[in-house]
């Protein structure tokens, strides 16, 4: 886990340790039980964008190494599209779309699933305002899901 001088790492307490430490420590213990798979919510929120990338890469060398199954649970886009195979984009704990990450930001199949790309800041032009997901897709999306609800009910 690249976890300079691990034995005084075991002596200290969280508070001692960078953010990026106790990821990397959560990390090291979530594959020491050689699970199939890992559910990794958020690992990498509040971390800066240098850390980020060394504990994604560390995940995805313990992954390879061990065969394990990642879900990995975020709402950074970007994390994703380094990150994944594949994705679905929930709303209210329903699913919306689930489809392969290039077709996801090729050709994305749910008007909410557009509208969150169309929110995402453009690193390219990072003067461009964000568009916020509009009221008219998000309500299309809670009409959906409450017609989806009422069919499973009424059989």
């Amino acid at each position: 886990m690249h976890i300079p001088d691990p034995d005084r790492v075991m002596r200290s307490y969280p508070h001692e340790l960078s953010g990026g430490m106790r990821q990397r420590i959560l990390i090291a213990s979530a594959f020491a039980a050689e699970p199939k798979l890992i559910v990794a919510d958020e690992p990498t929120t509040a971390l800066d964008v240098t850390v980020q990338k060394q504990i994604l890469k560390l995940i995805a060398e313990m992954q390879a190494r061990h065969g394990t199954a990642l879900l990995f649970v975020t709402h950074d886009l970007g994390v994703v599209s380094k990150v994944c195979q594949s994705l679905s984009v929930l709303y209210g704990g329903k699913v919306l779309e689930s489809t392969t990450v290039r077709d996801f930001f090729h050709e994305p199949a749910h008007a909410y699933s557009r509208a969150l790309l169309a929110a995402t800041p453009k690193y390219t032009d990072p003067a461009a305002s964000l568009t916020p997901v509009p009221e008219a897709v998000i309500a299309a999306v809670q009409a959906e899901i409450a017609a989806h609800d009422r069919s499973l009910r009424h059989g």
